[in-house]
Protein backbone atom coordinates (compact mmCIF):
# COMPACT_ATOMS: atom_id res chain seq x y z
CA UNK A 1 0.00 0.00 0.00
CA UNK A 2 0.98 3.71 -0.77
CA UNK A 3 0.43 6.20 1.28
CA UNK A 4 1.19 9.71 0.45
CA UNK A 5 1.71 12.94 2.80
CA UNK A 6 -1.64 14.64 3.27
CA UNK A 7 -2.91 17.71 1.56
CA UNK A 8 -4.13 21.04 3.02
CA UNK A 9 -7.06 21.36 1.22
CA UNK A 10 -8.90 24.35 3.79
CA UNK A 11 -7.94 26.16 6.01
CA UNK A 12 -10.61 28.17 8.17
CA UNK A 13 -9.65 30.79 10.90
CA UNK A 14 -11.25 30.94 14.60
CA UNK A 15 -11.79 34.50 16.04
CA UNK A 16 -9.02 35.79 12.83
CA UNK A 17 -6.34 33.17 14.28
CA UNK A 18 -6.80 34.22 17.89
CA UNK A 19 -8.62 30.77 18.89
CA UNK A 20 -6.25 28.98 16.20
CA UNK A 21 -7.24 27.18 12.97
CA UNK A 22 -9.59 24.73 11.69
CA UNK A 23 -7.64 22.19 9.25
CA UNK A 24 -9.23 19.72 6.26
CA UNK A 25 -6.55 17.07 4.60
CA UNK A 26 -6.91 14.99 2.16
CA UNK A 27 -4.30 11.99 1.69
CA UNK A 28 -5.35 9.56 -1.04
CA UNK A 29 -4.09 6.25 -0.42
CA UNK A 30 -3.83 3.10 -3.07
CA UNK A 31 -5.00 -0.56 -2.00
CA UNK A 32 -5.02 -3.30 -4.60
CA UNK A 33 -5.46 -0.60 -7.77
CA UNK A 34 -8.17 0.99 -6.10
CA UNK A 35 -7.62 4.79 -4.38
CA UNK A 36 -9.15 6.07 -1.05
CA UNK A 37 -9.74 9.43 -1.08
CA UNK A 38 -9.14 9.94 3.17
CA UNK A 39 -10.72 13.63 4.11
CA UNK A 40 -10.07 14.52 7.99
CA UNK A 41 -10.44 18.03 10.30
CA UNK A 42 -8.17 18.83 12.43
CA UNK A 43 -8.52 21.69 15.06
CA UNK A 44 -5.74 23.42 16.80
CA UNK A 45 -6.71 26.68 19.72
CA UNK A 46 -3.50 28.08 19.75
CA UNK A 47 -3.60 31.62 19.03
CA UNK A 48 -1.78 31.32 14.98
CA UNK A 49 1.77 32.89 15.00
CA UNK A 50 3.14 36.09 13.52
CA UNK A 51 4.71 34.63 10.15
CA UNK A 52 1.53 32.39 9.27
CA UNK A 53 -0.72 35.79 10.58
CA UNK A 54 0.91 37.51 8.38
CA UNK A 55 1.14 35.39 5.02
CA UNK A 56 -2.80 35.23 5.30
CA UNK A 57 -3.05 38.62 5.45
CA UNK A 58 -1.08 39.05 2.32
CA UNK A 59 -3.96 37.13 0.80
CA UNK A 60 -6.37 40.01 1.37
CA UNK A 61 -5.17 42.61 -1.15
CA UNK A 62 -6.20 39.81 -4.28
CA UNK A 63 -9.98 38.78 -1.87
CA UNK A 64 -10.76 43.03 -2.16
CA UNK A 65 -10.07 43.07 -5.82
CA UNK A 66 -11.67 39.84 -7.23
CA UNK A 67 -14.51 40.76 -5.16
CA UNK A 68 -14.24 44.13 -7.41
CA UNK A 69 -13.88 46.72 -4.95
CA UNK A 70 -11.38 47.82 -6.46
CA UNK A 71 -11.82 50.59 -9.17
CA UNK A 72 -9.26 51.75 -11.92
CA UNK A 73 -9.76 55.30 -9.96
CA UNK A 74 -8.77 54.15 -6.05
CA UNK A 75 -6.19 55.50 -4.44
CA UNK A 76 -3.71 53.89 -2.38
CA UNK A 77 -4.66 55.60 0.75
CA UNK A 78 -8.29 54.26 -0.20
CA UNK A 79 -6.93 50.39 -1.10
CA UNK A 80 -4.87 50.24 2.45
CA UNK A 81 -8.03 51.48 4.06
CA UNK A 82 -9.85 48.43 2.47
CA UNK A 83 -7.06 46.26 3.32
CA UNK A 84 -6.97 47.03 6.65
CA UNK A 85 -10.84 46.93 7.43
CA UNK A 86 -10.55 43.14 5.97
CA UNK A 87 -9.89 39.66 7.36
CA UNK A 88 -9.62 36.31 6.19
CA UNK A 89 -11.70 33.67 7.15
CA UNK A 90 -11.21 30.67 5.03
CA UNK A 91 -8.76 29.91 2.08
CA UNK A 92 -9.55 26.57 -0.26
CA UNK A 93 -6.81 25.08 -1.98
CA UNK A 94 -7.13 22.81 -4.90
CA UNK A 95 -3.24 22.39 -5.09
CA UNK A 96 -2.08 24.53 -8.26
CA UNK A 97 -5.40 23.82 -9.92
CA UNK A 98 -7.49 26.39 -8.12
CA UNK A 99 -7.97 28.30 -5.08
CA UNK A 100 -10.99 30.48 -3.29
CA UNK A 101 -10.44 33.27 -0.27
CA UNK A 102 -13.23 34.23 1.64
CA UNK A 103 -13.35 36.82 4.27
CA UNK A 104 -15.00 39.47 6.39
CA UNK A 105 -15.32 43.51 5.66
CA UNK A 106 -15.85 46.18 8.14
CA UNK A 107 -19.03 47.95 7.72
CA UNK A 108 -20.34 49.87 10.63
CA UNK A 109 -18.22 50.08 13.72
CA UNK A 110 -17.93 45.96 14.66
CA UNK A 111 -20.26 44.73 11.80
CA UNK A 112 -18.73 42.88 8.91
CA UNK A 113 -20.47 41.31 5.68
CA UNK A 114 -18.83 38.25 4.21
CA UNK A 115 -16.98 38.17 0.80
CA UNK A 116 -15.72 35.61 -1.35
CA UNK A 117 -14.61 34.76 -4.54
CA UNK A 118 -15.77 32.24 -6.54
CA UNK A 119 -13.36 29.11 -7.18
CA UNK A 120 -10.76 30.33 -9.39
CA UNK A 121 -8.96 28.48 -12.16
CA UNK A 122 -5.72 29.95 -13.98
CA UNK A 123 -8.07 29.26 -17.09
CA UNK A 124 -9.98 32.16 -15.77
CA UNK A 125 -7.35 34.44 -16.74
CA UNK A 126 -6.85 36.11 -13.49
CA UNK A 127 -3.25 37.98 -14.20
CA UNK A 128 -2.18 37.56 -10.49
CA UNK A 129 -3.06 33.83 -10.13
CA UNK A 130 0.29 32.66 -10.12
CA UNK A 131 1.05 35.47 -7.49
CA UNK A 132 -1.93 34.47 -5.11
CA UNK A 133 -0.61 30.52 -5.19
CA UNK A 134 2.91 31.23 -4.46
CA UNK A 135 1.55 33.34 -1.04
CA UNK A 136 -0.87 30.40 -0.54
CA UNK A 137 2.34 27.91 -0.89
CA UNK A 138 3.66 30.06 2.27
CA UNK A 139 0.28 30.24 3.71
CA UNK A 140 0.39 25.69 3.53
CA UNK A 141 3.74 25.66 4.79
CA UNK A 142 3.39 27.91 7.83
CA UNK A 143 0.33 26.19 8.65
CA UNK A 144 2.33 22.53 8.85
CA UNK A 145 4.97 24.02 10.98
CA UNK A 146 2.25 25.95 13.26
CA UNK A 147 0.18 22.22 13.45
CA UNK A 148 3.08 20.87 14.32
CA UNK A 149 3.93 23.08 17.41
CA UNK A 150 7.13 24.09 15.61
CA UNK A 151 6.33 28.03 15.34
CA UNK A 152 5.77 30.13 18.43
CA UNK A 153 3.56 33.30 19.60
CA UNK A 154 5.65 35.33 22.39
CA UNK A 155 3.33 36.95 24.85
CA UNK A 156 3.66 40.40 23.81
CA UNK A 157 2.59 39.75 20.61
CA UNK A 158 -0.10 37.55 21.81
CA UNK A 159 -1.43 40.32 23.94
CA UNK A 160 -1.45 43.06 21.30
CA UNK A 161 -3.31 40.98 18.93
CA UNK A 162 -6.15 39.97 21.63
CA UNK A 163 -5.97 43.84 22.65
CA UNK A 164 -6.26 44.37 18.94
CA UNK A 165 -9.10 42.32 18.17
CA UNK A 166 -11.40 42.86 21.02
CA UNK A 167 -10.61 46.89 20.46
CA UNK A 168 -9.32 46.87 24.10
CA UNK A 169 -7.59 50.00 24.56
CA UNK A 170 -7.68 49.92 28.61
CA UNK A 171 -5.25 46.34 27.76
CA UNK A 172 -3.53 48.57 24.85
CA UNK A 173 -2.20 51.20 27.52
CA UNK A 174 -1.85 48.78 30.84
CA UNK A 175 0.66 46.33 27.87
CA UNK A 176 3.36 49.39 28.07
CA UNK A 177 3.79 49.42 31.70
CA UNK A 178 3.53 45.37 32.21
CA UNK A 179 6.66 43.15 33.45
CA UNK A 180 7.22 39.75 31.89
CA UNK A 181 5.82 38.37 34.79
CA UNK A 182 1.94 40.77 34.50
CA UNK A 183 2.48 39.55 30.99
CA UNK A 184 2.58 35.78 31.67
CA UNK A 185 -0.02 36.24 34.26
CA UNK A 186 -2.60 38.20 32.02
CA UNK A 187 -2.10 35.46 28.99
CA UNK A 188 -2.55 32.90 30.97
CA UNK A 189 -5.90 34.72 32.29
CA UNK A 190 -7.34 35.08 29.09
CA UNK A 191 -6.46 31.79 28.15
CA UNK A 192 -8.04 30.34 30.55
CA UNK A 193 -11.07 32.33 30.02
CA UNK A 194 -10.90 30.67 26.25
CA UNK A 195 -11.43 27.30 27.60
CA UNK A 196 -7.33 26.46 27.41
CA UNK A 197 -5.94 24.69 30.49
CA UNK A 198 -2.44 26.05 30.95
CA UNK A 199 0.35 24.67 32.96
CA UNK A 200 3.37 27.00 34.39
CA UNK A 201 6.30 25.59 35.21
CA UNK A 202 6.85 27.93 38.74
CA UNK A 203 10.48 26.84 39.17
CA UNK A 204 11.41 29.00 35.84
CA UNK A 205 12.85 32.40 37.07
CA UNK A 206 11.42 35.29 34.74
CA UNK A 207 13.31 37.86 33.62
CA UNK A 208 12.73 41.05 31.78
CA UNK A 209 14.36 39.96 28.55
CA UNK A 210 12.86 38.77 25.58
CA UNK A 211 10.32 36.21 27.25
CA UNK A 212 8.02 34.28 25.33
CA UNK A 213 5.29 31.72 25.66
CA UNK A 214 7.42 28.41 24.99
CA UNK A 215 9.90 30.21 27.62
CA UNK A 216 7.18 29.84 30.66
CA UNK A 217 6.31 26.71 29.51
CA UNK A 218 2.63 27.80 28.58
CA UNK A 219 0.69 24.69 27.51
CA UNK A 220 -2.61 24.13 26.23
CA UNK A 221 -4.12 20.19 26.93
CA UNK A 222 -7.49 19.96 24.61
CA UNK A 223 -8.56 17.31 22.63
CA UNK A 224 -7.97 16.61 19.19
CA UNK A 225 -11.29 16.26 17.25
CA UNK A 226 -10.81 14.62 13.96
CA UNK A 227 -13.74 14.22 11.56
CA UNK A 228 -13.10 11.85 8.81
CA UNK A 229 -14.78 10.09 5.89
CA UNK A 230 -12.97 7.67 3.51
CA UNK A 231 -14.21 7.74 -0.05
CA UNK A 232 -13.58 4.62 -2.33
CA UNK A 233 -13.37 5.23 -5.92
CA UNK A 234 -15.00 1.92 -7.65
CA UNK A 235 -14.79 1.36 -11.23
CA UNK A 236 -18.29 1.07 -13.11
CA UNK A 237 -19.75 -2.71 -12.66
CA UNK A 238 -17.85 -3.57 -9.43
CA UNK A 239 -19.92 -5.35 -7.10
CA UNK A 240 -17.96 -3.94 -4.01
CA UNK A 241 -19.55 -1.32 -1.99
CA UNK A 242 -17.72 2.22 -0.72
CA UNK A 243 -17.43 2.11 2.97
CA UNK A 244 -17.63 5.38 5.33
CA UNK A 245 -15.55 5.14 8.50
CA UNK A 246 -15.67 7.22 10.89
CA UNK A 247 -12.39 8.20 13.23
CA UNK A 248 -12.63 7.63 16.82
CA UNK A 249 -11.25 11.50 18.09
CA UNK A 250 -8.38 10.91 20.17
CA UNK A 251 -6.96 12.77 23.00
CA UNK A 252 -3.77 14.45 22.43
CA UNK A 253 -1.50 16.60 24.68
CA UNK A 254 -0.75 19.49 22.64
CA UNK A 255 2.91 21.24 22.75
CA UNK A 256 3.54 24.78 23.95
CA UNK A 257 2.86 27.32 21.50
Amino acid sequence: MTKTVKQITKIRLKDDGLKGLEVTYMHPQEKDNLIWNNEHIEKRRHPIHTGLENSINDLRNFLLELCGYYNETISVMHKDYLIEETKITEVVINGATSFKISGEMRTLGDKFIKISTPDVEAADGYEHFETVLKVITTVVEETHEYMAGKKKLDEAEFLKKFAKLKNDDVLIKEFKDMSNKEKRDKCTEILEKMGAVVLINDELEIDDVNVQIEDVQLEIIEPVVLESTETLNIEEGSDVEPLNIPLTPTAFKAPAF
